[in-house]
């Protein structure tokens, strides 16, 4: 449930973001191009989690047509219960293939069932750990393996709702840091130059 009212907030972030957007600036403490790097980069890093979410539940669909297919089920229409089937927290993709598996195994199709097993959780496991990340950069231009660690991070310490808030937490971070190192860039010289200097006359 937590993870629908996730993606449910998620969208209408994406869709309405504007009118939130203005009530949170007059609580930022920043200057006007600093909030809008904040904004924009949380606003970019909601879209990219929402599309890859999607996609890859496009892709998980994709790959569970392929195997039902080969054998001899309705590959579209299982396909689809299997994208579907993937939005849905802790269960997933399981909650199509294992029960097929097991019928395949009542009817003494028991290469079958292995095939699909070992199909569906090498192929799955492959898209959540590995190309959901790749979906979810888009346009934040955060490296994929960042991303695959927020949302590591985000999901042990928030639960599902952490696909998410990782992210959006990874991503306010990096803006806040490179924020900070543009507003002290100057500081941060003269005292690298002043404890050079010092050093040196310590050692004279």
């Amino acid at each position: 449930m937590h993870f629908f009212v996730m993606i449910f907030i998620a969208f209408y972030l994406v869709r309405d973001g504007g009118e939130m957007v203005s009530s949170i600036r007059s609580y930022l403490p920043f200057r006007a191009e600093q909030e809008d790097r904040i904004i924009n980069g949380i606003r970019v890093v909601a879209k990219s989690v929402l599309l890859g979410t999607f996609l890859t539940a496009i892709c998980q669909g994709l790959v569970g047509g392929i195997a039902f297919g080969i054998l001899h089920f309705p590959g579209l229409f299982w396909g689809t219960m299997t994208a579907f089937a993937s939005l849905i927290p802790l269960v997933g993709t399981h909650l199509i293939w294992v029960p097929i598996a097991f019928y395949l195994v009542l009817l003494g199709q028991v290469k079958s069932a292995v095939f699909l097993a070992v199909w569906s959780i090498a192929l799955s496991g492959i898209i959540e750990n590995f190309v959901r990340p790749f979906l979810m950069k888009g346009k934040s231009k955060m490296p994929p393996f960042y991303i695959f660690l927020a949302i590591l991070g985000g999901v042990q310490y928030f639960g599902l709702k952490g696909v998410l808030y990782g992210p959006l937490i990874l991503s306010f971070a990096m803006i806040m840091l490179f924020i900070y190192g543009v507003e002290y860039r100057n500081d941060l010289i003269e005292y690298k130059h002043l404890g050079e200097n010092g050093s040196v006359e310590e050692g004279e």
